[in-house]
C-alpha cells in the first residue's frame, strides 16, 4: 500500500512548497500530490530611488539600504505567497497607470517563480524514489501548466486520469463561475461537453476484486463506464 502525502492551496507561498517537498522524504511517502491553486495572487514592487529601495509590505513601509536588506525582503513577501519585482521609479509609475501592464507584469515574475519551484522540485527529488504530482487549479493561469509538463521531477495532474501506486487519481481543477473569474471556471453544463472534462470521459475497471475479511463480496469484475453514464453496484442485500 503506497503512502501519499497531500497539501493544497499553497498559493505562492515558497516556505510551504518547500514543506511539502521535504514531507516525501520525511514521512517516508511514495507519493506527493499537491491539489488546486498552486500560485499567489500579487506581485510586491521593489522600487530603486536614488540608490536605495522601496516597499511596502501589508501597510508597512520600508526603506532599504544594502543588496542584504532587499533579499531578506524578498523572502519574507515570497513566504508570504506574494512575488517580490524590482523596478525603477519610472517602471512603478507606468505601472501604476496600466492594467496590462500590471497583468503582464505579475505573469512574468509568477511564471518565473514556478521555472524556479520545479528546480527546487529536481534538487530536492532527484535520486529519490517519490512520485510528485501538481494539480492547477481555478486560481491558477493556463501558461503554468507548460511549465509543469517540462519538469523532470513533477508530474502535471490536472484533467488527467492516472495510475498512482495501483490507484486511479482523475484531478479537475475546474470550478463554476465565481465572482472573482478566475483562470478555470465554467457553467457545468457547457463544461461537460468541452474540453476541461474531455480527458475524462470513461472508466475502466479490470479483474476488481473487493473481501471483507474471508469473505469476497466482489470477484473479478470488469466493466466500462462511458462519459455521462451514471453506473452503481448492487449486492443481493441491495448495499
Amino acid at each position: 500500500m503506497p503512502k501519499i502525502f497531500y497539501a493544497t492551496d499553497v498559493h505562492g507561498s515558497e516556505v510551504c512548497w518547500r514543506k511539502f517537498l521535504n514531507a516525501g522524504p520525511f514521512y517516508k511517502a511514495d507519493i506527493l500530490i499537491l491539489g488546486g491553486d498552486i500560485t499567489g495572487k500579487a506581485i510586491v514592487p521593489i522600487v530603486e530611488s536614488d540608490g536605495k529601495w522601496e516597499t511596502t509590505l501589508q501597510e508597512y513601509h520600508e526603506v532599504l539600504e544594502s543588496e542584504e536588506e532587499v533579499q531578506a525582503i524578498e523572502k519574507k513577501i515570497i513566504n508570504r505567497g506574494y512575488y517580490p519585482a524590482r523596478m525603477d521609479r519610472e517602471e512603478y509609475q507606468a505601472l501604476k497607470g496600466d492594467e496590462k501592464l500590471v497583468d503582464a507584469k505579475f505573469k512574468e515574475v509568477m511564471l518565473a517563480t514556478v521555472e524556479r519551484w520545479m528546480s527546487i522540485a529536481e534538487e530536492k527529488l532527484s535520486g529519490k524514489d517519490i512520485r510528485c504530482f501538481l494539480c492547477p487549479g481555478n486560481d491558477d493561469m493556463f501558461e503554468v501548466d507548460a511549465v509543469i509538463e517540462r519538469s523532470n521531477e513533477v508530474e502535471m495532474g490536472e484533467a488527467r486520469t492516472l495510475d498512482v501506486g495501483g490507484f486511479t487519481m482523475v484531478s479537475m481543477g475546474w470550478t463554476n463561475p465565481t465572482p472573482w473569474n478566475t483562470h478555470r471556471e465554467e457553467e457545468e453544463e457547457k463544461a461537460l461537453q468541452t474540453d476541461p472534462m474531455r480527458p475524462l470521459s470513461a472508466r475502466e475497471i479490470r479483474d476488481l476484486v473487493k473481501s471483507y475479511g474471508d469473505k469476497t463480496a466482489v470477484a473479478g469484475v470488469s466493466l466500462t463506464v462511458e462519459r455521462g453514464q451514471l453506473l452503481a453496484l448492487l449486492g443481493t442485500n441491495g448495499a
